[in-house]
């Protein structure tokens, strides 16, 4: 029925519908229903670590989607295989709205994440005997969408083999299981397996209702609630709905949007005392001489211990920020704090202040006596705008063996491949570096513009920010 066809009472009902998915009460209840599933599953399979495919793992549903399969270096969650290793397995927590069983990241990028792993493995270490056949769910996946997936895998295990991460080697395949609310459950014996499991556990019961919906005593379950959760949460993030579970749970649905709001109400702050950056993560690929942090806070950070200076790029909320300072002001501080306003304005910032001012600060603090020198690079969430920077400093100042170089990089050195390297030495110590398309694309502007070829970056004292 199309939309000029509805009556006004199925219009009625569409609109009951839409308020009961987007109702918090009902959103809430059925993350809280979704949980416990997790919980016995978690039960059945002890000892395997749980992990939120969005969280600590990064497998994306659009490289799983018809004929757009990828395995994406970008997010090769290469952090993984040690963990398995040491586990012997992992599970993999995931949910999708209404219409599937199972997310397209746990029914195709983790099966192709499996493969492509195996078959580097087994090309790279000379293994006999290893499986690195492709695994996936009829209930997902068809047969021929399978052998379109299976012709692409070698390549991809060649592109994985061919980059700069290391593949740690592993005692066995790894291999995806599936299940979800409909599945039937039962102990395993994970040490007399073949292979190393990769569960992908889909947490949402599949709502055969065309809207997603399905009644309950008390509440309206809504198939995949965590999603679109800036429609319904209200400003509720994670942490504070299950520090605060019982007592959500336990309210009706005209009283649960003013407890939200009570709950979220902020404390009277006290005078806010400059603390270090948190998640600090050392590059291993330069000798641990860049680190990569995030810091949220009201006063810029203090110098994280064991670093010797800290470049701090504190991304404004507002559309005014100040000026930056002239390096030469700054180079005898140890920290050199830069303002990154939203939206255009600041990607033009970024590009003609903000990695210039960054790579110079940082050419002359890490060429100073003091031994050993370490340089953090700091931003709000330490995935994206640190991590830009972070690439354009060790293409400036470090060889491709990872060493500090006496003099920077020539112009002629840089190339694609070379800065997507940087990349990936940043990910292979952190594993959830994941700078935007327009960061890396500023970088990459940086690199082939007339500025850095003419040696800006070096030439110091560098005027303060432009106007966009």
């Amino acid at each position: 029925m199309s939309p000029d066809e509805l009556t006004p009472g199925s219009q009625n009902v569409q609109e009951e519908i839409r308020k009961e998915k987007l109702s918090t009460y009902n959103r809430l209840h059925s993350i809280h229903e979704d949980s416990q599933f997790v919980s016995r599953v978690a039960k059945i399979y002890r000892g395997l670590p749980v992990i939120g495919s969005r969280e600590f793992a990064y497998f994306k549903s659009t490289d799983g989607h018809f004929g757009r399969w990828d395995f994406n270096l970008r997010r090769s969650n290469l952090h993984l295989i040690p963990v398995i290793e040491q586990y012997c397995g992992i599970l993999l927590v995931d949910s999708t709205r209404r219409g599937k069983r199972y997310p397209d990241a746990l029914s195709k990028t983790v099966p192709i994440w499996c493969a492509v792993i195996n078959t580097a493995m087994k090309t790279r270490y000379n293994l006999d005997n290893w499986d690195s056949s492709l695994y996936t769910t009829p209930k997902a996946v068809s047969r021929s969408e399978h052998s379109q997936i299976e012709a692409k895998i070698p390549e991809w295990a060649a592109s994985l083999n061919a980059s700069s991460f290391s593949l740690s080697r592993i005692s066995k395949p790894i291999r995806p299981l599936w299940i979800s609310p409909d599945s039937q459950l039962s102990m395993i014996n994970l040490t007399d397996l073949g292979f190393f499991p990769v569960v992908c556990l889909s947490a949402s019961k599949l709502v055969e209702d065309v809207a997603g919906v399905e009644r309950r005593l008390g509440y309206t379950y809504v198939q995949g609630s965590g999603d679109d959760h800036e429609l319904w949460s209200g400003g509720l993030n994670p942490s504070v709905f299950w520090e605060h579970a019982s007592e959500l749970l336990a309210s009706d649905p005209a009283s649960i949007h003013d407890l939200v709001r009570s709950l979220l109400q902020p404390a009277v702050p006290d005078r806010e005392v400059p603390k270090p950056p948190v998640g600090l993560t050392p590059i291993m690929a330069v000798k641990s001489q860049i680190y990569i942090g995030r810091y949220q806070g009201a006063t810029p950070p203090s110098l994280p211990p064991p670093c010797t200076s800290m470049i701090y790029i504190d991304v404004a909320s507002g559309p005014n920020s100040p000026s930056h300072p002239e390096l030469d002001s700054s180079i005898t501080q140890p920290i050199l704090h830069l303002t990154l306003p939203p939206g255009k304005r600041g990607q033009t910032i970024f590009l003609h202040d903000i990695l210039p001012l960054s790579i110079a600060f940082a050419q002359r603090r890490l060429r100073k006596t003091e031994d050993p020198s370490a340089l953090a690079i700091v931003c709000s969430n330490g995935t994206d705008i640190s991590v830009g920077v972070g690439i354009a400093i060790m293409q400036v100042l470090f060889d491709e063996q990872g060493n500090l170089s006496e003099v920077p990089l020539s112009p002629t050195f840089v190339t694609k491949p070379s800065l997507r390297t940087r990349l990936q030495w940043i990910q292979s110590s952190q594993s959830d570096a994941n700078p935007s398309r327009a960061t890396l694309k500023r970088v990459n502007e940086f690199f082939m513009s007339n500025s850095f070829v003419a040696g800006r970056p070096h030439d110091g004292p560098i005027s303060a920010m432009r106007e966009a």
